[in-house]
């Protein structure tokens, strides 16, 4: 939750919290981004690239956003007007890589065979309460997301 204080476990988490700004006059978006980009190839950029077998985390759960949505929620609702500041979650309602891996593969039609991988469960799920109750806000399903993401870019 926003309002809950943070805990980082591990030095990832660690270094993501000390690159957030904690003050007054600042707004942090804590999201997990994914999406195709031309210069600087992401992650599905490598599932759609890849020709060989590929592995995926069933137990890893996340809730990530494209970085198409992330843009709209910018321009449209922060850029000229928001006066929100502190943490705001931006996430899906949630996914493992082992399936995302796969709902990439199966659009892109590039027949990589997909392990699934068991790991602990880990869940970064982020709840995005505060962007529907106070900003009317709906984060779109990540499939659509995905699959518009997609579209998107094989036009480029």
């Amino acid at each position: 939750r926003e309002d809950s204080l943070p805990d980082p476990k591990g030095d990832y988490a660690k270094s993501k919290f000390l690159g957030e700004l904690h003050d007054r006059h600042t707004l942090t978006i804590r999201c997990s981004i994914i999406g195709c980009h031309q210069a600087r190839p992401q992650f599905m950029d490598w599932v759609i690239k890849n020709e060989k077998t590929l592995y995926g985390y069933k137990n890893y759960n996340f809730s990530p956003i494209t970085c198409d949505f992330l843009i709209e929620v910018i321009i449209d609702h922060f850029l000229y007007q928001f006066k929100h500041t502190g943490i705001l979650h931006i996430g899906s309602s949630g996914i493992t890589k082992f399936d995302l891996i796969n709902l990439i593969a199966s659009h892109v039609n590039n027949n990589v065979e997909v392990i699934e991988t068991d790991t602990p469960h880990i869940d970064r799920s982020l709840k995005s309460k505060f962007l529907k109750r106070n900003l009317g806000i709906t984060v779109p399903d990540i499939r659509e997301m995905v699959i518009e993401n997609l579209r998107i870019n094989s036009e480029i």
